[in-house]
């Protein structure tokens, strides 16, 4: 099955690449995705949103590739540019989570994600970069609302609401360009990432017996990591370039997460009849463990997310 579903990113990132480097203007489109990554409730504990994701990409005006989260950096650190993109990130999800002194285990495979496709209320991820010079800014948003139901023993149902928002702004220097011989281009690009990524996880249930009155509970826990971190992007040809993000994140600052770390990996292909338009397919591990008060208060979550990653970045 997973298999199977990596092949469908395969699939979709192809029929992507047809459109947007379609060789007449009017052909090309821009794709937004929306993505659901949660795992499926079996209880109040056992949904809460899907972690984070965040892609950064970096491209200055002059340049005719576009990066994404950790990779496509500007050939030169000349004039100012900007960089769009929406994305698609479907991790699998394996951990723990717990709340008000109840702890319980989470494991979502791709095919369980793919599974609650259809409580899916809403979700959006993009990613916008803008910059001049070796200076830049990474804004990087990823919002999803999931709503599964179901009956319970006896009669009546169940319904379940989880969201989950991830929010990300990031500095960028250009610590290093190797320029590449005979282009305006660079051959080994790296640069240095800070900033800030702030959380939220909300979780309602509402249960409505057969008999009896309804039963209602939420929870909802948001907190802020400081982050750090560096990616690096290396062209393979002319066209085809690969990229590598790592970040470190939370260091158990106030309510900020135990430790977090991140890592992105994956290759840009660059459409030579398009110009500033650019497909990115490529593969993030990332990894959360925040916990905050005691007791009743007790709220855990520490959980590792992996999954591929696709898309279409847009350079004005």
């Amino acid at each position: 099955m997973a298999r199977r579903i990596f092949s469908a990113f395969l699939v979709v990132w192809a029929t992507l690449g047809a459109a947007a480097c379609a060789d007449e203007p009017g052909e090309l489109i821009q794709t937004s995705f929306d993505s659901a990554a949660a795992w499926r409730p079996a209880s109040l504990l056992e949904a809460s949103a899907a972690g984070p994701a965040s892609f950064t990409s970096l491209i200055p005006a002059d340049r005719e590739s576009t990066l994404m989260q950790v990779a496509m950096t500007p050939e030169t650190t000349d004039g100012t540019w900007v960089l769009v993109a929406p994305y698609v990130w479907a991790p699998a999800e394996k951990g723990k989570i717990g709340a008000r002194g109840l702890t319980a285990s989470v494991d979502l495979s791709l095919a369980d994600l793919i599974d609650l496709i259809p409580d899916l209320n809403g979700a959006f991820m993009g990613h916008v970069e803008v910059g001049k010079g070796q200076y830049g800014l990474i804004f990087d948003g990823m919002l999803m609302q999931v709503e599964p139901s179901g009956r319970l023993p006896g009669g009546g149902s169940a319904k379940f609401l989880t969201g989950s928002t991830i929010l990300e702004t990031l500095g960028m220097l250009r610590v290093l360009d190797v320029p590449e011989q005979g282009s305006s281009g660079s051959l080994v690009t790296v640069d240095l990432l800070a900033g800030a990524r702030y959380y939220q996880t909300q979780n309602e249930l509402t249960l409505r017996p057969a008999i009896g009155p309804v039963l209602r509970a939420d929870l909802t826990k948001d907190w802020m990591d400081l982050v750090f971190g560096a990616r690096t992007e290396f062209a393979l040809t002319s066209e085809l370039f690969g990229f590598l993000r790592a970040d470190i994140a939370g260091f158990g600052i106030g309510t900020s997460s135990d430790f977090t770390w991140n890592l992105t990996t994956g290759a840009e292909y660059k459409c030579a009849s398009h110009p500033g338009t650019s497909l990115v397919l490529g593969y993030r591990v990332f990894s959360i463990d925040e916990s905050q008060g005691s007791g009743n208060d007790r709220f855990v979550y520490d959980v590792l997310l992996h999954g591929p990653f696709s898309a279409v970045a847009f350079r004005f």
